[in-house]
Protein backbone atom coordinates (compact mmCIF):
# COMPACT_ATOMS: atom_id res chain seq x y z
CA UNK A 1 0.00 0.00 0.00
CA UNK A 2 2.64 2.30 0.25
CA UNK A 3 4.03 1.67 -2.61
CA UNK A 4 0.99 3.15 -4.55
CA UNK A 5 1.25 6.24 -1.87
CA UNK A 6 4.30 6.92 -2.88
CA UNK A 7 4.01 7.00 -6.65
CA UNK A 8 1.30 8.73 -6.15
CA UNK A 9 2.95 11.31 -4.30
CA UNK A 10 6.04 11.37 -7.26
CA UNK A 11 2.95 11.94 -9.81
CA UNK A 12 1.50 14.86 -7.81
CA UNK A 13 4.80 16.15 -7.51
CA UNK A 14 5.75 16.03 -10.93
CA UNK A 15 2.36 17.55 -12.30
CA UNK A 16 3.13 20.51 -9.64
CA UNK A 17 6.83 21.03 -11.49
CA UNK A 18 5.18 20.61 -14.66
CA UNK A 19 2.33 23.40 -14.12
CA UNK A 20 4.38 25.59 -12.63
CA UNK A 21 7.18 25.22 -16.04
CA UNK A 22 3.86 25.96 -17.74
CA UNK A 23 3.27 28.82 -16.13
CA UNK A 24 6.70 30.59 -16.47
CA UNK A 25 6.57 29.50 -19.91
CA UNK A 26 3.43 30.84 -21.13
CA UNK A 27 4.31 34.37 -19.10
CA UNK A 28 5.22 35.68 -22.38
CA UNK A 29 2.45 37.72 -23.86
CA UNK A 30 0.65 36.51 -26.89
CA UNK A 31 0.51 40.36 -28.29
CA UNK A 32 4.41 40.20 -28.41
CA UNK A 33 6.53 39.27 -31.21
CA UNK A 34 10.07 38.54 -31.74
CA UNK A 35 12.20 38.29 -34.40
CA UNK A 36 12.59 34.40 -33.72
CA UNK A 37 8.81 34.04 -34.20
CA UNK A 38 8.00 32.79 -37.69
CA UNK A 39 4.97 35.18 -37.79
CA UNK A 40 7.24 37.64 -38.05
CA UNK A 41 8.48 37.12 -41.07
CA UNK A 42 5.71 35.65 -42.73
CA UNK A 43 4.15 39.49 -42.33
CA UNK A 44 7.65 40.71 -43.52
CA UNK A 45 7.24 38.78 -46.65
CA UNK A 46 3.65 39.12 -47.45
CA UNK A 47 4.44 42.93 -46.79
CA UNK A 48 6.96 43.00 -49.22
CA UNK A 49 5.07 40.94 -51.72
CA UNK A 50 2.64 43.70 -52.31
CA UNK A 51 4.88 46.39 -52.04
CA UNK A 52 6.53 45.04 -54.72
CA UNK A 53 3.31 45.48 -56.87
CA UNK A 54 1.57 48.46 -55.06
CA UNK A 55 4.94 50.83 -55.71
CA UNK A 56 4.68 52.78 -58.81
CA UNK A 57 8.36 52.40 -59.75
CA UNK A 58 7.95 48.86 -60.55
CA UNK A 59 6.59 49.79 -64.44
CA UNK A 60 3.51 51.16 -64.36
CA UNK A 61 2.89 55.25 -64.39
CA UNK A 62 0.73 56.75 -61.41
CA UNK A 63 -1.59 57.14 -63.65
CA UNK A 64 -1.88 53.97 -64.97
CA UNK A 65 -1.20 52.14 -62.01
CA UNK A 66 -3.66 49.99 -60.39
CA UNK A 67 -2.94 46.95 -57.95
CA UNK A 68 -5.96 45.22 -58.06
CA UNK A 69 -6.66 42.60 -55.89
CA UNK A 70 -9.00 39.81 -55.88
CA UNK A 71 -8.51 37.12 -53.17
CA UNK A 72 -11.01 34.02 -52.84
CA UNK A 73 -11.12 31.12 -50.97
CA UNK A 74 -13.38 28.30 -49.29
CA UNK A 75 -14.75 28.49 -46.18
CA UNK A 76 -11.86 27.05 -44.50
CA UNK A 77 -9.53 29.51 -45.41
CA UNK A 78 -11.48 33.15 -45.61
CA UNK A 79 -9.31 33.40 -42.57
CA UNK A 80 -5.90 33.76 -44.54
CA UNK A 81 -8.07 35.69 -47.64
CA UNK A 82 -8.79 38.65 -45.23
CA UNK A 83 -5.25 38.77 -43.40
CA UNK A 84 -3.79 39.15 -47.08
CA UNK A 85 -6.51 41.42 -47.54
CA UNK A 86 -5.71 43.37 -45.13
CA UNK A 87 -1.80 43.37 -45.78
CA UNK A 88 -2.49 44.15 -49.34
CA UNK A 89 -4.82 47.18 -48.87
CA UNK A 90 -2.11 48.49 -45.94
CA UNK A 91 0.19 48.70 -48.75
CA UNK A 92 -1.77 50.28 -51.06
CA UNK A 93 -3.54 47.87 -53.15
CA UNK A 94 -7.28 48.16 -54.19
CA UNK A 95 -8.54 44.83 -52.84
CA UNK A 96 -11.90 44.34 -54.59
CA UNK A 97 -14.51 43.56 -51.74
CA UNK A 98 -15.25 39.91 -50.89
CA UNK A 99 -18.46 38.51 -51.43
CA UNK A 100 -20.39 36.36 -48.69
CA UNK A 101 -21.05 33.01 -49.84
CA UNK A 102 -23.56 32.70 -47.31
CA UNK A 103 -25.87 35.29 -49.15
CA UNK A 104 -24.26 34.39 -53.20
CA UNK A 105 -23.58 30.75 -53.56
CA UNK A 106 -21.83 31.15 -56.68
CA UNK A 107 -18.56 32.81 -54.24
CA UNK A 108 -17.92 29.31 -53.48
CA UNK A 109 -18.01 27.72 -56.96
CA UNK A 110 -15.47 30.33 -57.82
CA UNK A 111 -13.29 30.24 -55.18
CA UNK A 112 -13.07 26.42 -55.86
CA UNK A 113 -13.48 25.79 -59.33
CA UNK A 114 -9.61 25.40 -60.77
CA UNK A 115 -8.41 25.95 -57.50
CA UNK A 116 -5.57 23.79 -56.03
CA UNK A 117 -5.71 21.84 -52.70
CA UNK A 118 -2.84 22.88 -50.34
CA UNK A 119 -1.37 25.68 -52.65
CA UNK A 120 -2.57 29.81 -53.54
CA UNK A 121 -3.27 29.74 -57.23
CA UNK A 122 -2.14 33.31 -59.09
CA UNK A 123 -4.23 34.46 -61.63
CA UNK A 124 -1.79 37.10 -63.32
CA UNK A 125 -1.15 38.73 -66.56
CA UNK A 126 1.83 37.90 -68.59
CA UNK A 127 2.93 41.11 -68.81
CA UNK A 128 1.82 42.19 -65.26
CA UNK A 129 5.36 43.77 -63.63
CA UNK A 130 5.25 41.40 -60.79
CA UNK A 131 8.56 42.75 -59.07
CA UNK A 132 9.30 40.57 -56.90
CA UNK A 133 5.52 39.71 -55.89
CA UNK A 134 5.70 36.18 -56.67
CA UNK A 135 9.06 34.67 -54.74
CA UNK A 136 8.07 37.03 -51.63
CA UNK A 137 4.67 35.36 -51.37
CA UNK A 138 6.53 31.84 -52.01
CA UNK A 139 8.34 32.77 -49.04
CA UNK A 140 5.13 32.66 -47.02
CA UNK A 141 2.62 30.14 -49.03
CA UNK A 142 2.57 27.16 -51.26
CA UNK A 143 2.09 29.50 -54.56
CA UNK A 144 1.78 28.81 -58.42
CA UNK A 145 1.11 31.27 -61.34
CA UNK A 146 -1.09 30.91 -64.23
CA UNK A 147 -0.96 33.48 -66.56
CA UNK A 148 -4.90 32.24 -67.74
CA UNK A 149 -7.15 35.06 -66.64
CA UNK A 150 -10.87 34.89 -66.74
CA UNK A 151 -12.31 36.70 -69.31
CA UNK A 152 -14.50 38.62 -66.75
CA UNK A 153 -11.29 40.41 -64.88
CA UNK A 154 -9.54 43.32 -66.12
CA UNK A 155 -5.74 42.13 -66.87
CA UNK A 156 -4.69 44.73 -64.56
CA UNK A 157 -6.01 42.82 -61.81
CA UNK A 158 -4.36 39.71 -59.32
CA UNK A 159 -6.47 37.30 -58.91
CA UNK A 160 -5.20 35.29 -55.36
CA UNK A 161 -7.21 32.14 -55.55
CA UNK A 162 -6.72 30.09 -52.12
CA UNK A 163 -7.56 26.54 -52.57
CA UNK A 164 -8.56 24.13 -49.12
CA UNK A 165 -6.49 22.93 -46.82
CA UNK A 166 -2.93 24.28 -45.54
CA UNK A 167 -1.43 26.71 -47.98
CA UNK A 168 1.20 27.79 -46.04
CA UNK A 169 4.85 27.13 -47.56
CA UNK A 170 6.17 23.92 -45.59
Amino acid sequence: MSTVYNDHQQLVERNNTLVARLESLSGESPYSISLNNPQFGNIINATAAFTAISNPNVGLSPAKHACRIKITAPKENQEIATVISYIAQSTGCAVLPQRDPDIDPTVTTEAQLGSLTGCILIHMDKNFPEGGFLPELGNVFSIKRTTAIPQTLAKNIVWIQIGGGSVWRK
